[in-house]
């Protein structure tokens, strides 16, 4: 794990949602789901719960 992935988690945690998330690391979407799903794959858990409107922290 590197810096930038918890990076990428603590701004979907601290925004609420993916999209929230991207905007404000200034990425796109697709690029910070993808780095989380890699992160998850890497701890093997799941980190969120992809809902459509919201993302509970698990």
């Amino acid at each position: 794990m590197n810096w930038d992935d918890v990076k990428y988690f603590l701004a979907v945690a601290r925004q609420g949602s993916i999209s929230a998330g991207a905007k404000q690391l200034g990425i796109q979407h697709s690029t910070l789901s993808r780095r989380l799903r890699a992160l998850e794959k890497k701890m093997a858990t799941q980190l969120i719960e992809r809902k459509k409107k919201w993302l509970p922290i698990n």
